[in-house]
């Protein structure tokens, strides 16, 4: 059991998450949790352990260790649904563009419901998103007409993901996100040309994940 002096300190701790995942577990994982969402059905089943056993492989510092507690039963509904838009969209482009303004709102709820079951040992108030729909729709928009732009994404989701970070509450230190869109872009670009050769999927999909995490900052960034 830790003392109050050791959770102290570890409350004091600012640094970036790390994610410590094997390459064989997350390529296994991350295989489940496609299938799930192929199937639909599965898919709350399949997510909820996938963010279990996400969380269980990133660690914060000062020694604490995440938990996620979320269950497929608490928003099966979303995870369907979210499957069932992406064969519709499959199906017509234009009705995935219908679609979206819903689609989002179930991404919102998944969110929503992620931070609420997230917690660590020396947490002091129960983490809570509280983002607006409307502001992840607007950010959602942003993101979508910068693919038009051929390398916009890669500025407009560092900003959205900035303003997810802003919005989370309840930890004793604010969460930051300190990707850029340069560092986002070229490792994107090397991902799908590593992608193409087929075999060196599970290392650099890995590779990928790690960086993503170690580019989440609990505390205040220092300046570069």
């Amino acid at each position: 059991m830790m003392s109050d002096t050791t959770i102290a300190r570890a409350g004091e701790a600012e640094g970036p998450l790390e994610f410590t995942a094997g390459t064989w577990g997350f390529f296994g994982w991350s295989l489940l949790v496609m299938l799930g969402e192929v199937l639909i059905i599965p898919s709350p089943w399949t997510s909820a352990a996938y963010y279990r056993w996400c969380v269980a492989h990133v660690r914060v510092p000062g020694a604490r260790q995440p938990v996620f507690t979320g269950t497929a039963g608490d928003i099966w509904w979303a995870f369907v649904l979210l499957g069932l838009l992406g064969y519709a969209g499959a199906y017509s482009g234009w009705l995935e563009l219908a679609l979206a303004v819903f689609e989002v709102l179930l991404y919102w709820v998944v969110i929503r419901w992620f931070f609420a079951k997230l917690s660590w040992q020396d947490q002091t108030a129960p983490f809570a998103f509280t983002g607006s729909y409307w502001g992840l729709l607007g950010w959602s928009v942003l993101c979508w007409l910068s693919i038009f732009t051929i390398i916009g994404w890669a500025w407009a989701i560092p900003a959205m993901t900035r303003w997810i970070c802003r919005n989370v509450q309840g930890g004793q230190r604010p969460l930051a996100f300190t990707a850029t869109g340069l560092g986002l872009l070229w490792r994107s670009i090397v991902l799908v040309l590593c992608s193409i050769l087929i075999i060196p999927i599970p290392w650099i999909s890995r590779w990928y994940a790690a960086w993503l995490v170690s580019q989440f900052y609990l505390g205040t960034p220092p300046r570069a």
